[in-house]
C-alpha cells in the first residue's frame, strides 16, 4: 500500500491508514499469541524471538518486555533478561516519564537476587 500515490485522494489515504493500522493491530496480536504458545511449551528462546518481533512494533510495552525477559531468564540468560529490563525502564523513563509497572519491577528484583 505504500508507494502508490494518488493526487487528492484523502479519503483513500485514510482507508489505507486504517487498513494499515488493523493489520499492525492484528500481527501484535498474533506475535503475543505465539509468544505465550511457545511459553506455555517451554519453547524458550522461540517465544524470545516473537517477543523482539512484538517489541519493533510496540517498544514501550512493558508486557512484551516482561514476557521476553522471562523466556530469557528461563533459557538461561538471566544477564540478557536484566539488561533487556534495564533497557527498557530507562527508555521509558526518557520518552514519556512513566515508571516501570509492577510486574517489571518485580522480576527486575526477582533477577538482581
Amino acid at each position: 500500500m505504500k508507494g502508490i500515490p494518488i493526487p487528492n485522494a484523502p479519503a483513500y489515504e485514510e482507508c489505507v491508514d486504517r487498513t494499515r493500522a488493523m493489520l499492525d493491530r492484528r500481527h501484535v496480536q498474533a506475535l503475543r499469541a505465539s509468544m505465550r504458545d511457545a511459553m506455555a511449551g517451554s519453547q524458550w528462546r522461540e517465544a524470545a524471538t516473537f517477543g523482539v518481533r512484538w517489541l519493533e512494533h510496540d517498544p514501550l510495552s512493558d508486557e512484551a518486555v516482561r514476557l521476553v525477559a522471562e523466556s530469557e531468564l528461563m533459557s538461561g540468560d538471566a544477564d540478557g533478561a536484566l539488561i533487556r529490563l534495564d533497557a527498557h525502564i530507562q527508555r521509558a523513563r526518557a520518552e514519556d516519564g512513566r515508571p516501570p509497572s509492577a510486574a517489571l519491577v518485580a522480576l527486575r528484583q526477582r533477577l538482581e537476587t
